[in-house]
Parts: C-alpha cells; structure tokens; sequence
C-alpha cells in the first residue's frame, strides 16, 4: 500500500487479531497519493495490516473498504 519495501515500514508478517500495531498511520500510502490529484480509492479483500480502527484502510486515505482486517 505504501510502494516500500516491507522490512523499511516495518511490516515482514501479518498482524494478529487484536494485535496493537499495524500499519503506521503516518506512513503515506497510494491512495494518499491519489487523493492529494482529485481520485477516489477502494480497497477490497484481506487488508492484514492492523486491525484497530487507525490501522484500517478508510484512515489511511482509502474512501471505500470492502473485506476484514
């Protein structure tokens, strides 16, 4: 979602239910990117990248999500 490599962001596995970390929320990812020219974003399926709700793809610049942490 962010263009890095997984070991620079810090995500070399899938994260756990209930586990409290996850994406960085600070971390800038495509759809920040695209938002930032005027386009809407989705993502769908899997997202495994934290479950809590600022893990989660409607706040980390997504404006549709369909699927389960």
């Amino acid at each position: 979602m962010t263009g890095c490599y997984p070991d620079r962001i810090s995500m070399t596995k899938n994260f756990k239910p209930n586990s409290k970390t996850g994406l960085n929320p600070d971390e800038d990812t495509i759809a920040d990117v695209l938002k930032e020219q005027a386009y809407a974003s989705a993502a769908f399926g899997k997202w495994h990248l934290g479950d809590l709700p600022k893990f989660m793809p409607l706040d980390l610049g997504f404006d549709e999500f369909y699927g389960f942490p």
